[in-house]
């Protein structure tokens, strides 16, 4: 298994619930296609390098997991 560093950003105007809503659904996907998640870091509420969006800011997540080399793909 190759191990993977997946980076997400979440639009900081939605409720905590939404939010981790959004996490939880990442997380689904890669165990869905028989990944296994090891470390799931909050970095909370930052400002991003540019504007997305019309986005200025962003909750950023980092789940690092482990997975065949097909699954990302998937």
């Amino acid at each position: 298994m190759n191990k993977y560093e997946l980076a997400l950003v979440v639009n900081a105007k939605i409720e905590d619930e939404a939010r981790a809503a959004v996490v939880e659904k990442a997380k689904g996907y890669i165990t869905r296609y028989n990944g296994n998640i090891t470390e799931v870091e909050e970095w909370g509420k930052k400002r991003l390098a540019y504007e997305i969006q019309k986005m200025r800011e962003g909750y950023y997540y980092f789940i690092q997991f482990e997975a065949d080399s097909t699954s990302p793909a998937e």
